[in-house]
């Protein structure tokens, strides 16, 4: 089958661009305008999923959205066993048991993309995601560690996205624990080289900056130095298999043996500690010798769980990464007072979010700018694309690893990876999607599966109709009307060939097909398929 006509799409995409800085096209405000059940049943699948499938949209506009968010909330209801889309592939993925295991970096990719894609429990992969930036750690600095023998590096970075993703819904605290216990992170943030003889502040300064009260909020230096103080001696050693979760044993490098969390008292500033002197906050530690020091770091990260700056912070970013780049007070708020209600009980606080009148508020329809990843997993998802192969999978981790410069995983510094919008955009990243749309047209027998003729159909669409195909695409993929520039565009593009011959459209002509499928990748490449 040919393919389509790529300086023709974009030079279609260059007339709609000029259109829009002409006035043509719709901020995040203006793109609520008509919001109906359809819109509001997108945007939940917008922010809570990556994106509406074809038949989520229709479940979701016919049902309404509160069955959806409810079951959202509670992942461990959803059974997958059936689901065939998301088995086939994960059958094909190695799941390493141990550092022995033949696992690879692209597999661990493989595993983020393929869930995000085909998983049905849509929320736990954005809080999943969600906290991989969080508490985010570099591969490739792990590697590194382990002398670039990529199964160590491998293994412990999967350990880690699991205890993540079982969390994700659970308490604050005990992802904190998992996170600060991971050997990825002891040796990302050098606490390995954390000692009383020599204190190492990137773990501490980053615990709080970071992963707990956010900058400036009620530490300075002195408590930097303090917490360095407590967390002295956390390190990572070998231990036999049997002590893998006991961070006292005793190291034991050989055959079989394996990377573990461990705590070296030789290495641990046994000495009393005052966090946050004089303030409300204050946390005295007591002298603890040998083994019992271990105990510092887990009192420490019990009391930042606690703190209102840490339900301050974390709640913020909950409501950028859900409602809007400009978190609305009130519902931050909310979430803080539901925060220390509950003991940091996560799935309390997007309750909280997903029930508000801010995440269903019409003006934030649209009003978030999606990552790379997003980005292409909400096309897939919107053609309804299927496939038996990793191949197309590895496509969207290259693109990623490439000029969408999001590699998982991989971002350079300890923030992770940037949700506000102004980080996702610029002219190669978009081109770097239109590219991409592109290659979800060329038929290729190994690429991503998908006939949008017989999804139209499906919605009873008139296959010769140029105007209605075109709302049926705009309602596909944004939920929401376009400007009648932007209609117009697409409307010429569908029954204009490349070389310039404006041809009706006959359902039985053997390029119909094509035409259909070169306007979706327009209109997926239009701007507002950028907006969330």
């Amino acid at each position: 089958m040919p393919r389509i006509h790529r300086p023709y799409l974009l030079h279609a995409l260059a007339a709609l661009l000029l259109t829009a800085c002409g006035g043509g096209g719709g901020g995040g405000g203006d793109l609520a305008s008509g919001a109906g059940d359809a819109a509001l049943a997108g945007h939940v699948l917008n922010r809570m999923a990556y994106g509406p499938t074809p038949a989520l949209l229709a479940q979701l506009t016919d049902e309404g959205v509160e069955g959806y968010v409810a079951a959202q909330l509670a992942p461990d209801t959803i059974d997958e066993s059936g689901n065939a889309a998301l088995n086939t592939l994960l059958a094909q993925i190695p799941v390493p048991a141990s550092e022995y295991d033949l696992a690879t970096y692209e597999d661990l990719a493989r595993h983020q993309i393929v869930r995000a894609l085909y998983s049905e429990r849509q929320l736990l992969e954005q809080l999943t995601d969600f906290w991989e930036n969080h508490f985010h750690t570099g591969f490739d600095k792990t590697d590194s560690y382990f002398g670039f023998d990529g199964q160590t590096a491998t293994y412990l970075e999967w350990r880690e996205n699991e205890l993540l993703r079982q969390g994700a819904l659970g308490d604050f605290h005990g992802l904190l624990l998992a996170s600060a216990t991971s050997p990825t992170m002891l040796i990302y943030l050098d606490n390995v080289s954390n000692l009383a003889s020599a204190p190492n502040e990137n773990y501490a300064r980053e615990l709080v900056e970071l992963h707990t009260m956010g900058v400036d909020n009620g530490y300075d230096e002195d408590d930097i130095e303090e917490i360095a103080r407590c967390f002295t001696g956390w390190t990572v050693c070998q231990v036999a298999p049997g002590d893998v979760e006991n961070p006292l044993a005793s190291c034991a490098p050989g055959p079989g043996s394996r990377w573990s969390f461990h705590f070296d008292p030789a290495k641990h500033d046994p000495g009393p500690k005052v966090i946050f002197a004089g303030r409300p906050h204050e946390l005295a530690l007591p002298a603890r010798p040998g083994l019992l020091g271990i105990q510092d770091g887990f009192d420490l990260l019990a009391h930042l769980a606690t703190l209102p700056q840490t339900a301050q912070f974390v709640s913020t970013k909950l409501v950028r990464k859900f409602v809007s780049d400009q978190p609305p007070p009130a519902l931050v708020n909310a979430c803080v007072a539901e925060w220390l209600a509950t003991g940091g009980d996560l799935r309390a606080v997007m309750g909280v979010i997903l029930g508000s009148s801010g995440f269903r508020d019409e003006a934030t329809f649209g009003g978030k700018v999606r990552t790379p990843l997003e980005s292409m997993i909400a096309t897939v998802r919107a053609f309804g694309g299927s496939t038996a192969s990793l191949t197309p999978i590895d496509g969207i981790r290259a693109e990623l690893d490439g000029i969408a410069q999001q590699g998982l995983f991989r971002w350079p510094d300890p923030d992770g990876f940037p949700e506000t919008g102004d980080a996702q955009l610029g002219s190669a990243k978009f081109l770097s999607r239109v590219d991409y749309n592109l290659s979800l047209a060329a038929f290729d027998p190994d690429g991503f599966r998908y006939d949008l003729p017989a999804l139209m159909a499906a919605d009873n669409v008139p296959p010769a109709d140029a105007d209605a195909i075109v709302d049926w695409l705009f309602d596909l993929l944004f939920q929401r009307p376009l400007s009648d520039e932007e209609h117009a565009l697409a409307v010429d593009f569908l029954l204009t060939l490349p070389g310039g011959q404006v041809v009706p459209l006959d359902p039985l002509a053997p390029e119909y097909g094509l035409r259909v499928h070169a306007l979706g990748v327009l209109v997926a490449s239009y701007p507002q398929a950028l907006q969330q």
